[in-house]
């Protein structure tokens, strides 16, 4: 009897839930045909000029950081919303189910067929659109408050036709990358939203987008890097006049993959290098086959970091330890030959001074070397890593 009594109750609800959907449908039908039969069309354009659009952004993840193309992916939902006072007295009751406010979805096309004016928001930067990976929408509802106007020129009584376009999907970025302290350097993501010019409003951001921006902050972070601040704000376009909303994460490298996996290696490695002066100076082929082995390994590492990287005209800290590898690794050869020329000479002295001095200048001068490197390429590089800071 009790499976009885839930099983009927669940069908009325569905038939209720269904003769909602239906009646949804058909008074966003009616507020299309209303709209299509108004003699407003193309005249709320001036309205939207005038008075503006908010803009929301809500940025759900940051995929990938591509530094060697310069770009990054970034899924986001870019929310407008504009007000349109003329319309409302011709579709308000369509907007209205059993006295309740409701709502009306369209596609692009849909929107554009009626001509009330649109706001095409655009990520300036955004480069390689895939449209099967972007969604377009317009909602419609009916306001009787507008937090995005001044109080003093429209009253709260006042009613209007909200629309939102909403623009969501993933995003290709170009993004410029300062890389002369890598793998210790800290960047900045920039996303760039504007007008698209159709209507030429200008666009403000809403004021909740700073707290969901800094929401992200606290509860995302991106493979292989950390999030440590955020700004948005309102910078100028160079081929307008208005101006455009800027979007900044400033972002810091996780440097201790680098450190564990690259610079500890190649210091290991030359360890090995330079521990052949604690053979006998005789033994020539013994010493030369470790200084060689070690520099073919050395020369390894080169390619794993061009995986990384751009081809730039300048330097980075890691090309620097590199550099420097090769040097350390190529010079106990020769010192080697000489030593063997020394003890087939006599010399062999001589050629024991000269290797108990390498055994311990050459690891110590090295590290000391790096030290250097790093303090002379981040001074004054504001693309540091926060725990040099000491060094800027």
């Amino acid at each position: 009897m009790k499976i009885a009594k839930i099983l009927f109750f669940t069908f009325i609800i569905s038939i209720f839930s269904i003769g909602k959907s239906f009646a949804l449908v058909s008074h966003c039908d009616d507020f299309e045909k209303k709209i299509l039969n108004s003699q407003l069309r193309g005249l709320v354009i001036d309205t939207i000029e005038a008075n503006g659009a908010a803009l929301d952004v809500i940025i759900n993840n940051i995929d990938t950081i591509n530094a060697k193309d310069n770009t990054f992916e970034v899924d986001l939902e870019l929310k407008t919303t504009w007000y349109i006072e003329e319309l409302y007295p011709v579709i308000a009751d369509t907007l209205f189910i059993e006295g309740s406010p409701a709502w009306c979805s369209f596609n692009r096309e849909e929107w554009e067929k009626m001509q009330i004016g649109t706001v095409y928001t655009k990520i300036d930067n955004s480069i390689g659109l895939n449209r099967n990976l972007v969604h377009e929408s317009y909602e419609v509802e009916t306001s009787d408050m507008n937090d995005y106007y001044n109080e003093e020129t429209t009253p709260y009584n006042e009613r209007y036709l909200k629309v939102i376009y909403i623009l969501k999907g993933k995003f290709l970025i170009s993004n410029p990358y300062k890389l002369k302290s890598f793998p210790f350097d800290k960047q900045t993501l920039s996303i760039k939203i504007l007008e698209d010019y159709l209507i030429g409003t200008d666009l403000f951001y809403d004021e909740y987008t700073n707290e969901k921006l800094k929401k992200f902050v606290d509860n995302n972070n991106i493979l292989e890097w950390k999030i440590t601040n955020s700004k948005i704000d309102y910078v100028e376009n160079s081929e307008e006049e208005r101006l455009a909303i800027n979007i900044s994460l400033d972002i810091e490298r996780e440097y201790k993959y680098y450190i564990y996996k690259i610079i500890f290696p190649i210091f290991l490695i030359l360890l090995v290098c330079w521990s052949i002066f604690w053979v006998d100076p005789l033994q020539l082929e013994s010493k030369l086959t470790i200084t060689i082995v070690c520099l073919l390994s050395l020369i390894a590492y080169n390619f794993v970091i061009d995986n990384d990287l751009p081809k730039q005209g300048y330097l980075t800290i890691i090309d620097y330890i590199i550099l420097l590898s090769y040097l350390y690794a190529g010079t106990p050869n020769f010192l080697t030959i000489y030593c063997y020329r020394l003890a087939k000479a006599g010399k062999k002295n001589k050629a024991n001074q000269i290797d108990r001095i390498s055994r311990v200048f050459g690891p110590l001068s090295f590290g000391f070397l790096i030290l250097l490197i790093v303090i002379a390429q981040v001074a004054g590089n504001p693309h540091t890593a926060a725990f040099l800071s000491a060094f800027k």
